[in-house]
């Protein structure tokens, strides 16, 4: 926009201003202190506004423009010519003053044609950079010297451009902190259908193998009663002594008949094997024999080697199982909580298998875990029933009672020569 429209623009609006404030400048006029209208009274019918004739409106406000009448040099073609701000413009006197032969005015004034805002910003041209506008004087002289920064920022988007130019914002939804569950508690989770089942009763195994990582050894009265060829034989007790890694192994027999038998197996000591001693008659006939841990004289009477032996193995091989149940998920899986073996507090995690399988060595098994100690201190394996309506044959049992946990054994423990031991 050039300097020259800027002032026609705001000459324009003065304009429009003094039309409407002719009134009180008519008011002014007709007043002893004003000057007297030189134009004559309108005739009779003219409009008059806000209570004063017309045309007297009318000379007062051309007389406040400096009009001077036909000798003024600005007068042209019967337009007065004004000086405003230092530069000329047109300025019809018919568009305030009404001829006395035209109707009655309107009761609101005239508006000027100026251009909407919107046209205005439409036509303006759009700088590429933002620079802050330099200071005018009062007396619209030149600008101050100022020190011009640096070119900005361009100009950033704005509307539904700026609105797709954002990006999307992701409404983060505060989450409660996950609360990590250890030992029985994971067991008491409540599940859906065996499959969850399983992975819950696996989810426990796991945890409880990390929580085996800090157990050295252990001391307790153990108790098995297993079936071999068919026929389950009597309950066996004895004092066991046991290292967890490497695997070392003491057991004292305690039942009445074997009271007194040792039998030591250690992990990479004695050539792999056990060494054993009877009691009475057979321990001076035979001393003290060195077996394979699988020697059919050390089997007798057990479903499984010495090697097997333990807390952490006997975990191990139930994981083994559990992954196996997965693989067919044919059963159903029940946490028993309340359950006690001695005076021990305990969770029992039943699995039952409606349906035979040959893949499948056990109908029915239950594991004890003692609620404090987070470690299976009993277990129950029972076959498929031999016939439709019969219960399921126990198979194996095995529990460990008067549990002490890292009581400190050293080598001596676990070695025949110890002179509280009975080996000659």
């Amino acid at each position: 926009m050039t300097y020259r429209s800027s002032i026609r623009r705001i000459c324009l609006s003065c304009t429009a201003l003094a039309g409407m404030a002719a009134p009180a400048l008519a008011q002014y006029a007709s007043s002893p202190y004003g000057a007297t209208p030189t134009t004559s009274a309108p005739q009779s019918g003219a409009p008059a506004m806000y209570g004063f004739p017309a045309a007297a409106a009318a000379t007062s406000i051309h007389s406040q423009l400096s009009v001077e009448g036909q000798g003024n040099p600005y007068w042209r073609q019967g337009r007065p010519r004004a000086t405003l701000l230092g530069g000329p413009i047109d300025t019809p006197v018919a568009a305030y003053a009404a001829p006395s032969n035209t109707a009655p005015l309107p009761a609101a004034m005239p508006t000027l044609p100026l251009p909407s805002a919107s046209e205005m910003v439409a036509a303006a041209p759009v700088p590429s950079t933002i620079a802050p506008p330099n200071p005018v004087l009062p007396n619209y002289g030149a600008p101050q010297p100022t020190e011009t920064p640096a070119p900005g920022p361009a100009t950033p988007a704005s509307g539904p451009a700026l609105v797709a130019a954002l990006p999307p914002v992701t409404a983060e939804v505060a989450q409660p902190p996950a609360v990590e569950l250890h030992g029985v508690d994971i067991l008491r989770q409540p599940f859906s259908d065996s499959a969850q089942g399983l992975r819950t009763v696996m989810a426990w195994g796991q945890d409880a193998l990390v929580q085996m990582q800090g157990l050295r050894d252990y001391t307790c009265t153990f108790k098995k009663r297993e079936a071999v060829d068919g026929k389950l034989g009597d309950q066996q007790t004895m004092f066991v002594k046991s290292r967890v890694q490497p695997l070392a192994v003491y057991m004292y027999f305690l039942d009445q008949d074997v009271r007194g038998q040792e039998a030591i197996y250690v992990e990479g000591r004695n050539n792999g094997n056990i060494v054993a001693h009877p009691i009475g008659f057979k321990q001076t006939l035979v001393g003290t024999l060195s077996l394979a841990p699988t020697d059919p004289q050390a089997m007798e009477g057990n479903r499984y080697p010495i090697t097997n032996f333990g807390l952490v193995n006997l975990t191990r091989r139930y994981l083994q199982g559990i992954e196996n149940e997965l693989r067919f998920n044919e059963c159903e899986v029940r946490i028993i909580e309340g359950a006690r073996v001695n005076d021990r507090a305990c969770t029992c995690i039943q699995i039952t298998h409606p349906t035979q399988r040959r893949e499948f060595a056990y109908s029915m098994t239950r594991l004890y875990v003692d609620n404090e100690m987070n470690v299976p201190i009993r277990c129950e394996g029972y076959e498929f029933a031999r016939r439709p309506g019969d219960a399921p044959p126990l198979v194996e049992e095995y529990t460990y009672s008067n549990l002490k946990l890292n009581v400190g054994l050293s080598d001596a423990d676990f070695d025949p020569r110890n002179p509280q031991y009975g080996y000659k």
